[in-house]
């Protein structure tokens, strides 16, 4: 079994624009808000 590691601070950058940009085309395109969105995560 691999062993996880933790993410370093460019992975973390990287995941958090990810996860911006995925609220921000979800808020598009079904027109729910921000915090509807992050109330299921």
């Amino acid at each position: 079994m691999k062993k996880e590691k933790a993410l370093n601070s460019s992975e973390k950058k990287m995941l958090d624009h990810a996860y911006e940009f995925l609220i921000s085309e979800l808020e598009f395109i079904k027109g729910i808000t921000e915090k509807q969105i992050k109330s299921f995560c």
